[in-house]
């Protein structure tokens, strides 16, 4: 129905009437997103009408709209192809656009995937090119797969197939440029898409089959970064929800190709492939280099399995990655690493590769790390997570906010940037071989560690004088300091034992209660007993060669932090004599003389009876905590601490960030044995 145009209203006010009070108007409505379009390519007579045919059988029109380009022509342009085939670019160009828009329209209204069927070129009898889609309908496509058949098969499907007895010479030649059409519409398909960001695949005969087909396209209908962002996160989940993350605080991420290794998998993988079977038009192979990029993008990652699909059938897929398995290996330091990370309980190893996750299952199965060591990451369509510089980054936030997690990341490159900057820790590997034929670092690397100040740098080798490969090694490259960084307990916490804490310990008496002087003494004396036991070692200067001693007594200061702390804390202070004591009114007025104190003290030691949740550490270290870090060392003494808030809680996060604070207490208890339905506790 032709549109009613209708001119600007008025401007001018109706003066003899009132001017009534408009309604606000409603916000308008978001402009519908642009559907995905698929163009299914190929030459005319090579099968599309037939594939398509298949497909709406296959996969139905619910959720997928089938058009033929020509077709659409015919209908709309007056005479039909014969009269739009002799149309210049612009006399054509009223009836392409009526044609696609209204297909666009449709498939937005429906909220349905296109699949179009077209034509690049059309071809004449003397190898001349008779017409060329214009660029603007090819950029129409969100996606373009190209049907390719064996140039063999042409004169099988061709309607003007010549006689038995003197076609021969005939149909060879006319094979020949039937071959040489297809390849040159795929070179410029794939070098055009790639210039405007068009995910391109060629349907080879493996891939061109009916379901190979339908599922692909499927895929593509939710492919998308959202979609890559869910799959990565499914992935993580279920890794998280194994027996042994429920106790780690420390997630190690590895990106794999030159970090474990200084092999590039996926540059590998391109080298098994012969050069006469290499992907037409493609200028350069994906490898480490190509996709090394901060800019390197969702649909970058997404071309590179959809060019593993059109090349490889999913058994050569899995045999070359067994051939390029085999070509990896993997600095000495870092399968030691990797396994130094499985025998402890506290840390969790995850690979996540941009490469073809197959390879490095292979590796890992080889060194017998399979089971335990877990790998994220893509190299065919159905694997959907694809580790883009984004989603690293997406990995460790999600480590960090939703598992409280420490996150250490290893990388190699400037794709594993976003990681860096995220991670609590991070470590850039080098291969020393590289090393000594580059002796400068890249630019990027050096604006890296500008703005990256936890990571550090470390330089690898597959060649060290050390025991056979795959053997556990001493991680003598990486050194000793970082080992110890790398796997120390987010949290250093002294305990006497974890059995059920007495009731006396767990319990608040007022001074008018008969059994106070009891429970005062037993409090003292536990306080006393931690003092000897712990905070005596606990309290020495670690620096044996330092002029600077802060346990002078002055230096020491020995704070209550709840009234009911206070016979506690008096029992550690009679051990230590000369030290400064502070009573609970020193967290609650800092204008008092106490505050002079706290800004003399280099050791606190804070003295809280119980701690069977995290709100009062919260608040502390809420309202503390730049003076928390100034101080040399911090000791946080009680009588019970629930164990479940040393562990995978932000509490427990916070506060292993701080490596100057340490806990001691008595009784080490686990959530049983002391609940949370008894708020006199807090008190203590």
């Amino acid at each position: 129905m032709p549109l009613k145009l209708c001119g600007p209203p008025s401007t001018q006010p109706d003066r003899d009437k009132a001017m009534p009070t408009r309604a606000p108007r409603p916000l308008p409505n978001p402009p519908p997103q642009r559907p995905k379009i698929i163009g299914l390519f190929s030459l005319s007579g090579a099968g599309t009408t037939f594939l398509v045919n298949q497909l709406k059988k296959e996969i139905g029109e619910d959720e997928f709209a089938f058009y033929d380009a020509n077709q659409a022509l015919e209908g709309v342009c007056p005479g039909g192809l014969l009269a739009y085939n002799p149309l210049d670019f612009d006399q054509g160009q009223q009836y392409r656009d009526v044609t696609i828009n209204a297909f666009q329209e449709e498939c937005a209204k429906k909220d349905v995937m296109g699949v179009v069927v077209r034509y690049l070129t059309l071809w004449d009898e003397d190898n001349q090119c008779v017409s060329l889609a214009p660029s603007a309908d090819v950029k129409a496509h969100t996606h373009i797969l190209y049907l390719e058949l064996p140039f063999a098969q042409y004169s099988h499907n061709s309607e003007h197939s010549l006689e038995k007895s003197s076609q021969d010479e005939v149909e060879q030649a006319k094979l020949k440029d039937w071959d040489c059409w297809q390849k040159r519409d795929i070179s410029y398909l794939r070098r055009f898409c790639h210039r405007y960001d068009i995910t391109f695949t060629v349907l080879t005969p493996h891939l061109g089959t009916v379901p190979k087909v339908s599922s692909l396209i499927k895929d593509l209908q939710v492919f998308s970064q959202a979609h890559n962002r869910r799959a990565a996160k499914e992935q993580l989940m279920r890794i998280m929800e194994t027996p042994r993350a429920e106790f780690v605080e420390t997630v190690l991420l590895f990106d794999a190709d030159g970090t474990l290794s200084p092999q590039d998998s996926e540059y590998l993988l391109w080298c098994q492939v012969p050069c006469q079977l290499m992907p037409v038009g493609l200028e350069n192979i994906p490898s480490k280099a190509t996709l090394s990029h901060i800019s390197s993008s969702y649909k970058d990652y997404l071309q590179t399995v959809l060019l593993h699909e059109e090349v490889f059938d999913d058994q050569t897929f899995a045999d070359v990655c067994q051939e390029v398995a085999a070509a990896i290996k993997m600095y000495p330091d870092m399968l030691a690493l990797l396994r130094q990370a499985i025998e402890t309980p506290h840390t969790l190893p995850i690979i996540v590769t941009g490469g073809p996750r197959l390879v490095w299952e292979i590796v890992l199965k080889r060194v017998g790390l399979f089971e335990t060591v877990h790998v994220i990451g893509s190299g065919r369509h159905k694997d959907h997570a694809m580790m883009t510089p984004e989603v690293k980054g997406l990995l460790v936030a999600l480590l960090q906010g939703k598992w409280n997690a420490d996150v250490w990341a290893f990388g190699s490159n400037l794709v594993d940037a976003v990681m860096f900057l995220k991670a609590d820790k991070s470590v850039f590997v080098t291969d020393s071989e590289t090393w000594l034929i580059d002796d400068t670092g890249p630019v990027w690397k050096e604006h890296l560690q500008e703005t990256c100040p936890q990571l550090q740098d470390v330089l690898l080798s597959t060649n060290s004088t050390m025991a056979p490969q795959y053997q556990p090694q001493k991680m003598h490259l990486l050194g000793k300091s970082l080992v110890n960084k790398i796997f120390s307990r987010r949290l250093r916490i002294f305990y006497i034992t974890r059995d059920k804490p007495s009731t006396i310990l767990m319990s608040f008496e007022p001074e008018c209660s008969p059994t106070y002087p009891i429970w005062r003494s037993a409090h003292h004396e536990i306080g006393a007993l931690l003092a000897n036991r712990f905070l005596k070692d606990n309290l020495v200067d670690e620096n044996p060669l330092s002029d600077d001693n802060y346990m002078f007594p002055r230096n020491l200061t020995i704070l209550a932090a709840t009234p009911g702390s206070m016979p506690m804390a008096l029992g550690i202070h009679n051990e230590y004599f000369g030290a400064n004591f502070l009573t609970p009114d020193t967290l609650t007025d800092l204008g008092n003389d106490g505050s002079d104190i706290l800004t003399a003290t280099r050791v606190l030691v804070l003295v809280k009876s119980v701690i069977i949740n995290e709100s009062f550490l919260m608040d502390l270290l809420k309202k503390y905590s730049v003076a928390i870090e100034s101080l040399v060392k911090v000791v946080i003494v009680a009588g019970v601490i629930r164990s479940s808030l040393m562990t995978n809680t932000k509490l427990a996060r916070l506060f292993g960030q701080r490596p100057n604070v340490n806990f001691v207490t008595l009784h080490f208890t686990d959530d049983s044995g002391s609940p949370d339905d008894a708020p006199e506790l807090e008190n203590v």
